[in-house]
């Protein structure tokens, strides 16, 4: 019997998604004229978590997929954003782009600050932590862990791979420890016992180690907290993360971020 050709990625999504598909109402279309714009990766956590926060916030949106490689969509995200970079987001004269300057934008224009902090001291500690995770932690974890193991990117110089794999996972189980010991050690979410965005923020990130089925037996608070992040919100957390998961199952991992 002829073996069936696999299925890419792409098609997976389309086919889940078919059977759901309705034709906009003139009304939305009208409604969306004037609406921000925000140019993603969908395979780019940073972009994930923009997206879920216009999700959660009821924010009316539209999104520009780059993933498609089309023309006239790196044309108008370079018109907007000369670096190309995603995220970026375009509403009506205004442009912000990187993260987590478009969640700041957002958080201000649109939602009064929901879900940053009820006051300054604990919105300026979100506001620190989620700064650490856009730089230090997403380069520990993804840059340096994740995509490398990913890509199989080697050095010809064995020691260099064995040595750099080492620092990584080092970095990587560093940044673990201090959300488990300093953030998680006496509360349920980062910055106390209840969630706010800078939770979902961490946790994007954190989630990129399904890639590689990362093992948390050493951290338990932070398995929990991860799992309690995502029934948080279940409904978007799974359909900004419907890529990633694709991805995780394709690479045959233990789990994908739903799980």
């Amino acid at each position: 019997m002829a073996l069936k050709p696999p299925v890419t990625l792409e098609a997976a999504i389309q086919r889940r998604r078919s059977s759901a598909l309705i034709p906009p109402r003139r009304e939305d279309l009208e409604i969306k004229a004037n609406c921000p714009v925000l140019y993603l990766s969908k395979r780019n956590p940073q972009c994930r978590i923009v997206w879920l926060y216009l999700l959660q916030n009821n924010i009316t949106h539209e999104i520009v997929d780059v993933d498609d490689g089309a023309a006239e969509t790196t044309a108008s995200l370079h018109s907007c954003n000369p670096h190309g970079s995603t995220p970026t987001l375009s509403d009506g004269d205004v442009v912000v782009f990187e993260n987590p300057a478009v969640l700041y934008y957002l958080s201000e224009r649109y939602t009064n600050g929901h879900g940053m902090g009820a006051n300054n001291k604990v919105k300026y500690k979100a506001e620190s932590i989620m700064n650490w995770a856009a730089a230090s932690l997403y380069r520990s974890v993804i840059t340096n862990y994740v995509n490398p193991k990913v890509a199989r990117q080697e050095f010809e110089d064995l020691l260099t791979n064995k040595e750099l794999s080492h620092l990584a996972k080092t970095e990587v189980r560093e940044h673990l420890n201090a959300m488990e010991t300093q953030y998680l050690q006496n509360h349920k979410y980062i910055t106390g016992n209840e969630p706010l965005f800078v939770d979902h923020y961490v946790a994007m990130i954190v989630t990129m180690l399904d890639l590689v089925s990362y093992d948390f037996k050493q951290f338990p608070k932070v398995k929990a907290w991860l799992q309690n992040v995502k029934l948080l919100d279940k409904q978007h957390w799974e359909l900004v993360n419907e890529t990633h998961n694709l991805q995780v199952i394709q690479r045959g991992s233990r789990r994908a971020s739903y799980l």
